[in-house]
């Protein structure tokens, strides 16, 4: 029985080794170093490999993973596109990294630069997670999300474009993938950080898209992301608005998905006798006296604030325990605060003081001015001149 226990166990680590050291041997760490093959170091590396930048890199051919997980640690190099020699390739999209069809690439910690179209791209069905990158002068955008999965972790984008325009994220489907059902999905998963404002998440135009995907992975202090219509608007973590995509009349998507955007609420303080005053708070919030009162400037002015209401007749209390959850208007009354004092003017010339009747008639007190502390002092030397004195006597007498 004990035998059939140790043959029994001994197989199942033997299969254990056969299941597991295959994965574990795939997991290679490769380091780049200067004067290495860089693209061919990626394309050739096994499944699930790391590959380590020990220095800048500048490619002359595209990297196109397709049906492997590679993670590129940067270690905060750059990755940089020759222009002459890509411009001279063959490829449509002339991409510096792509994640095609079954791969996941990671970027972490790297820069991504002057590539003739876009920096990276997530092309059908292919996954791109960007965690920590920054990318910028590209010709035609920061990134392409080309019936892919683009995951945000920690993405800056500079200025990426022709002329004065800004492309960042495009959400495209292009005419290669015209019939299939692959569409394109946006993932937020930490924050989207952008130099520019103009376009920085936009929807392709001419493209055959008909849907796309938002999600957020739940975290309380990553940005957000959220449809409006056919518009995406990316928010920070109280639901105040970054960046939000091109105008709605532009996207031909009619069958997007994810959360809809709920805007903050708008409070208006409607002043007395005073222009109103709005302002965005962020929902489920409370709202504070000294906070309102701090937004309404009545310097110049006769006026103090004397209440808070919910109507133009000043009868209810506004209530401050409230939450906010929705548009409100806040009624501000005004009373008179009083006859303003004119301050004191320094250059002004103050009255004489009055003069002791008796020194008006010339009689002087001829008490010599002396302080307490003066009568200290002279006690204090008369002390220790009687003390002296007494020594020597009694010196005398002995």
């Amino acid at each position: 029985m004990r035998n059939t226990l140790k043959i029994t166990l001994f197989f199942i680590i033997v299969l254990a080794v056969m299941l597991f050291v295959p994965n574990i041997c795939n997991a290679a760490e490769i380091q780049i170093n200067e004067g290495d093959d860089f693209v061919q170091e990626v394309l050739n590396a096994e499944d699930n490999s790391t590959i380590y930048l020990n220095t800048d890199v500048e490619i002359s051919n595209i990297i196109d993973l397709v049906g492997k997980t590679i993670t590129i640690e940067g270690q905060n190099h750059t990755i940089s596109g020759d222009m002459d020699a890509l411009n001279a390739l063959q490829q449509s999209n002339k991409t510096l990294i792509a994640a095609s069809t079954g791969s996941t690439i990671t970027l972490k910690d790297v820069t991504l630069t002057s590539s003739p179209k876009y920096g990276a791209q997530a092309y059908n069905g292919g996954k791109l997670i960007l965690d920590n990158v920054y990318i910028y002068g590209c010709n035609y955008g920061g990134v392409l999300n080309n019936g892919g999965v683009v995951e945000i972790r920690d993405l800056t984008l500079g200025h990426n474009g022709q002329a004065g325009s800004n492309n960042g994220i495009e959400i495209g489907k292009g005419s290669s993938l015209a019939g299939s059902n692959i569409e394109p999905v946006l993932v937020m998963n930490g924050t989207l950080t952008s130099e520019q404002t103009e376009n920085v998440i936009y929807v392709a135009e001419n493209d055959e898209i008909t849907s796309f995907e938002v999600q957020n992975i739940l975290d309380t202090t990553s940005d957000r992301l959220y449809l409006d219509g056919n518009k995406i608007i990316v928010t920070d973590k109280d639901n105040f608005v970054k960046f939000e995509s091109n105008s709605s009349d532009r996207v031909t998507a009619d069958n997007t998905d994810g959360d809809e955007f709920i805007p903050n609420p708008i409070v208006t303080l409607d002043v007395m006798n005073m222009d109103s005053i709005k302002f965005e708070v962020k929902i489920g919030s409370e709202l504070t006296k000294e906070d309102l009162a701090s937004r309404i400037d009545l310097t110049g002015t006769n006026y103090q604030i004397d209440g808070f209401y919910i109507d133009e007749a000043y009868t209810t209390s506004f209530d401050f325990k409230g939450e906010i959850d929705g548009d409100v208007t806040i009624y501000v009354k005004l009373t008179e605060a009083g006859p303003i004092e004119e301050p004191e003017n320094p250059s002004e010339e103050k009255p004489a003081e009055e003069v002791p009747a008796e020194e008006e008639k010339g009689e002087k007190d001829e008490t010599p001015k002396t302080g307490v502390s003066n009568y200290i002092v002279i006690a204090s030397a008369i002390a220790v001149v009687s003390l002296a004195t007494i020594v020597v006597i009694k010196k005398k007498n002995a």
